[in-house]
């Protein structure tokens, strides 16, 4: 029997790509209008989102490390001048990248179908931001508990033990 169902947030629930795109190309283009390889800049942030955050999940570094390492990289790869203040600079695409969050279009009307059942959310970000995200998207009261690799002692999906 089925008691409940955990939902994840990012491209599940919320458009993460679409947002983190948009913020990241907006980003670039600040500061550096017209770079010639702006239209690389949302698959090259893809591509740096994993491995730090791994190193994150890992404990290799912080929260706020993995950002700053995710900011050089993708200025090293563009060959635009890193930010003296790699924590502003972060700010600033996540400032961007705030505006775009969006629900699934089908994401509430599916949560409300499943009224029946216990729902939650298990996400590998920050506690605090992926509650923002859900508040943000319309589907807090919707979606349960958010939980995270912080609220469970440091287990991140897709460990079994997280389920």
């Amino acid at each position: 029997m089925i008691n409940g169902i955990l939902f994840d947030l990012d491209g599940t629930l919320l458009d993460h790509r679409t947002a983190a795109d948009t913020a990241i190309g907006a980003w670039v283009a600040e500061r550096a209008p017209g770079h010639p390889r702006l239209g690389d800049a949302p698959a090259l942030w893809a591509a740096l989102e994993e491995p730090h955050l791994a190193a994150w999940h890992a404990g290799e570094c912080s929260w706020q490390e993995q950002r700053r390492r995710r900011v050089r990289a993708l200025c090293a790869e563009l060959a635009i001048e890193v930010p003296a203040d790699l924590d502003a600079a972060f700010a600033g695409f996540a400032e961007h990248y705030r505006r775009g969050w969006v629900a699934f279009p089908d994401a509430a009307r599916t949560l409300a179908a499943l009224g029946g059942f216990r729902l939650g959310v298990l996400t590998n970000g920050a506690q605090e931001i992926q509650e923002e995200k859900v508040r943000a998207i319309g589907l807090d009261g919707l979606a349960g508990p958010v939980l995270t690799g912080e609220v469970l002692g440091g287990c991140y999906k897709p460990a079994a033990a997280c389920y």
